[in-house]
């Protein structure tokens, strides 16, 4: 599984991806949703900015979840 520097899961980190880019949501609304810091929900969503330009496995799994997501 990919792994930030932090050991932070690949999921998690999609996960507030998703909030923040699809969903618009604050760092502040969401670190209560998924139980950290906003800081740490910053971090974590550079980690996915990250990966989105080095790692095309990841690229192609965010776009098949977003696209998900946007069709309901």
């Amino acid at each position: 599984m990919l792994r930030g520097g932090n050991r932070v899961r690949a999921w998690e980190v999609l996960r507030i991806a998703l909030l923040r880019d699809i969903a618009g949501l604050s760092w502040s609304e969401i670190g209560r949703l998924v139980s950290v810091a906003g800081s740490s929900a910053k971090r974590r969503y550079q980690i996915h900015r990250a990966w989105m330009e080095s790692i095309g496995e990841y690229q192609k799994v965010v776009g098949a979840v977003a696209g998900e997501c946007l069709r309901g």
